[in-house]
């Protein structure tokens, strides 16, 4: 996505995990990354690594003096990570339901918020309702991305 924002040639360098790809940003091996604050938070606190932006539209409530990449110079970047809580296709929709409520209660209750927190994330919890509203337009977006990049399946 940066690239195809900038224009930049930028050569993807795969790594097994981001753990991995912090610390190869923190030796100089890459030139720059893109990883999970709670992944690069050791390394910032050992001055190891310097964050320079916040991915998402917001910036971070731990680092709220680090702009966003939009803010930083790249207009429509907006990125955030999800991760999903998946149950069999055919779940009946009742449960699936009654599986996302309770998941969101945690997700809204203090002590997750706090835990998030403490962690550096920004937690913030979207229903099944919700994603199944999202998911196409993320779907469209990110189909643009891969063709502008010219990846290909292998």
């Amino acid at each position: 996505m940066l690239s195809t924002l900038t224009g930049a040639q930028v050569v993807h360098v795969p790594y097994k995990t981001q753990v991995p790809a912090a610390v190869g940003t923190s030796t100089g091996e890459v030139d720059f990354s893109f990883v999970a604050i709670t992944t690069a938070r050791p390394l910032i606190a050992a001055n190891k690594l310097r964050i320079l932006a916040v991915s998402g539209a917001r910036r971070s409530s731990s680092y709220p003096d680090v702009p966003t990449v939009a803010e930083a110079g790249v207009p429509g970047y907006d990125y955030v990570a999800n991760t999903f809580f998946f149950a069999p296709a055919k779940t009946p929709a009742a449960i699936v339901q009654k599986m996302s409520e309770a998941v969101g209660e945690v997700a809204r209750s203090r002590g997750y918020k706090d835990f998030t927190q403490s962690i550096g994330m920004d937690a913030e919890f979207m229903g099944h309702a919700q994603w199944a509203a999202v998911i196409p337009a993320e779907r469209q977006r990110w189909l643009q991305v891969v063709r502008a990049s010219g990846a290909k399946a292998e």
